[in-house]
């Protein structure tokens, strides 16, 4: 049975997957005044948030709420993606152990790091992650057992 889930753009189908794969769902709820606030009262806190692909994306961004947008979707999504392999920041993981690819509504991750090596052996590198926005973002993480 394919994993389905109604992400931003309709749905994102993992076919070649069925739910007995499944190991865990993640899902972070951001809202975008507070990494506003965040961003104004100590930026330096990105520069350990994001990575220099996601940094780029961000720097194309011409309005400041654009950017505080992508911040706090990246931040969503990044902790959804620690929640769905039930490890997190307290651990030794690094937000940067966490790259996301791909477009604005769909992203696959690219696991490194600390992070990496936790789940070597339990769960697939190569999660899928998705987030709605609107005055939130609501990101969701799916991993699947190796």
């Amino acid at each position: 049975m394919p994993i389905n889930f109604n992400s931003t753009n309709e749905y994102f189908v993992l076919p070649e997957h069925n739910a007995s794969q499944l190991y865990s769902v993640g899902t972070d709820i951001v809202e975008f005044s507070r990494v506003f606030r965040l961003n104004k009262k100590n930026p330096a806190v990105f520069n350990r948030l994001l990575n220099d692909s996601e940094k780029k994306i961000i720097k194309k961004c011409c309005r400041e709420f654009e950017k505080t947008e992508w911040t706090a979707r990246f931040f969503a999504m990044k902790e959804a993606v620690m929640k769905s392999c039930g490890i997190g920041w307290q651990e030794g993981v690094s937000w940067q152990d966490i790259e996301l690819k791909k477009s604005l509504f769909t992203q696959s991750t690219n696991i490194r790091g600390e992070l990496k090596m936790k789940i070597k052996g339990l769960i697939n590198k190569n999660l899928v992650v998705s987030a709605k926005h609107e005055k939130l973002v609501v990101a969701y993480a799916v991993s699947l057992k190796k």
